[in-house]
């Protein structure tokens, strides 16, 4: 017995510029994550020299730490640390900028960004994570499920209980932030 052609789901394939775009947002996730061990690891040489346990991100812990006295080996890794945090923090604004520029010129992500809570980074993720979101046939709930913002309700009576988010799609939106760098 022959198949009907329409029996098989059509399968959707992001876009090749969806696909670069979630790659430099993941390259930009990989360079904050870097430039936070760089953060802890000047907390480690700022306690080593007796400094109580402070932000490293603020710039009198830093001022400090870079006057310290210190021996030789240690100023040398605060040296190095020093410089590759500002290298660090060079790329990460450079991939920031070119990912703000596709973010006002993509109508459906600034369409997000209308909503409050809603940052460049969140609005490109979804826009090029999710794709057409007509693709969807059970409407809007099928969109929520997939992003993994479903969640499991299980009520009775006058009890109602949310439980975790009853995911379908990949794990998309973990690893975004749209926090502003200091």
């Amino acid at each position: 017995m022959a198949a009907d052609a329409n029996e098989f789901p059509a399968i959707w394939r992001r876009p090749v510029e969806s696909t670069e775009i979630l790659d430099v947002i993941r390259l930009r996730s990989s360079l904050v994550g870097q430039r936070t061990q760089i953060y802890n690891r000047l907390s480690a040489v700022a306690r080593d020299i007796g400094m109580p346990r402070t932000l490293m991100r603020t710039v009198a812990a830093q001022k400090v730490i870079k006057e310290a006295d210190m021996r030789e080996a240690s100023m040398l890794c605060r040296d190095q640390l020093f410089s590759t945090l500002e290298h660090l923090k060079e790329r990460i604004v450079e991939v920031e900028t070119w990912l703000k520029r596709k973010a006002a010129t993509d109508s459906k992500a600034q369409l997000l960004m209308t909503q409050r809570g809603v940052g460049y980074l969140t609005a490109l993720t979804f826009v090029h994570t999710v794709g057409d979101v007509t693709r969807f046939g059970k409407g809007e709930k099928a969109v929520t499920r997939f992003a993994g913002y479903d969640p499991v309700e299980r009520s009775s009576a006058d009890k109602i209980r949310f439980g975790r988010s009853a995911r379908q799609g990949r794990d998309c939106f973990a690893s975004t932030s749209d926090r502003p760098l200091r």
